[in-house]
C-alpha cells in the first residue's frame, strides 16, 4: 500500500483555510480566526495554550490577556479578551477587548486573516471521515478522524506526528469547515511500535459540541458528512435482537413470600454437610 504524502490531494481551498491560523500564548500554541454573521471576529484555541486563565468575575477586567496573539512564528504582541474558557474540554475563545485603544488594535489584527467556518457533525454511533491538519512547518497534511455522537474527536493515521506546538490548530474536514481543535496527542507508542508515536490522539474538542450556545447562535455553521464505521455491528446486533427470545418477567413476590424463601434457604445452608 502506497503511503500518503503530506499534501497529497490537498485542494487550494484547504491551503487557503489554514491562512486563518494565528499564534496564541508564550509556549508556541495556536488558534484560528472565525467570524459571526454580523462580522464579529473571534479566535478559537485550546485552553492550555493561554498564558493565564481569567478570574470568574468578568467585571473586574481580569479576562483581559496582554500580549497573547501574533502571526505564526512571531512573539505575542496583541491584547485580547478571554470570552469563554472550558478547562475540561480544553477550549477557549478570545475576542477584542472592551477598550477603545485596544479594540482597534485587535480588530485590525484579526481582520488581516482569513476566517474559518465552523462545521457541524451529524450524531452517529461511530463515524469516520478524512481530515486535514497544519504541520509545524506550515504545510497541511492528511489524517483520519473518528467520533461518537457528541463526544470529542479522535485523530489517527496522521501523515505527520502531532506535536505540542500544534495545540490549538484547527482540524478541518474536506470541505474546509472546522470540526475539531488539536488538544491531545499520543506521545508514546503502543506495543513498542515507535513509528506510531504522535500520529494519533484524542479526545479533541469539537466546536459544535463544546463551544457555548451564545457563540454558536451567532455563527454560520456548515454541515459535514461522515460515514458510519459500524454498519456490520449494527446489522449483527439487529439479527441478535430478532433471534433472541423475549422472556417475560416473573410475577413479583410479596414481602411475606420473599421472607419465607430467604428463611428456607438459610435452613438448607445449615443442613448442608461440610
Amino acid at each position: 500500500m502506497k503511503p500518503r504524502t503530506e499534501a497529497e490531494g490537498c485542494s487550494q481551498a484547504i491551503q487557503n483555510a489554514f491562512q486563518a491560523v494565528v499564534a496564541v500564548g508564550d509556549d508556541g500554541g495556536r488558534g484560528f480566526v472565525t467570524e459571526s454573521r454580523k462580522g464579529e471576529r473571534y479566535v478559537v484555541t485550546a485552553a492550555h495554550c493561554l498564558s493565564k486563565r481569567p478570574d470568574p468575575h468578568p467585571w473586574l477586567d481580569e479576562s483581559r490577556i496582554w500580549r497573547v496573539l501574533a502571526p505564526l512564528g512571531k512573539k505575542p504582541c496583541i491584547c485580547a479578551e478571554c470570552q469563554f474558557v472550558d478547562p475540561v474540554s480544553d477550549l477557549a475563545v478570545l475576542g477584542a477587548p472592551d477598550n477603545e485603544e485596544l479594540i482597534g488594535e485587535c480588530d485590525d489584527f484579526l481582520g488581516a486573516f482569513a476566517a474559518l467556518q465552523l462545521g457541524t457533525l451529524t450524531p452517529k454511533l461511530d463515524a469516520r471521515l478524512k481530515g486535514w491538519l497544519l504541520g509545524p512547518d506550515g504545510k497541511p497534511f492528511r489524517c483520519r478522524v473518528r467520533y461518537r455522537n457528541d463526544r470529542g474527536l479522535f485523530v489517527n493515521d496522521a501523515a505527520v506526528p502531532i506535536r505540542g506546538d500544534m495545540s490549538g490548530s484547527p482540524i478541518l474536514a474536506g470541505n474546509g469547515a472546522v470540526i475539531g481543535i488539536v488538544s491531545i496527542a499520543t506521545m508514546k507508542a503502543k506495543h513498542g511500535a515507535l513509528d506510531k508515536a504522535g500520529i494519533e490522539g484524542g479526545p479533541n474538542p469539537r466546536p459544535d459540541a463544546n463551544l457555548p450556545a451564545w457563540l454558536l447562535r451567532k455563527m454560520p455553521m456548515r454541515a459535514v458528512r461522515s460515514r458510519t464505521a459500524t454498519g456490520l455491528v449494527r446489522c449483527a446486533f439487529g439479527i441478535m435482537l430478532l433471534v433472541t427470545p423475549v422472556v417475560p418477567d416473573p410475577s413479583p413476590e410479596s414481602t411475606s413470600d420473599q421472607l419465607g424463601r430467604v428463611a428456607a434457604q438459610s435452613v438448607d445452608q445449615q443442613r448442608t454437610p461440610v
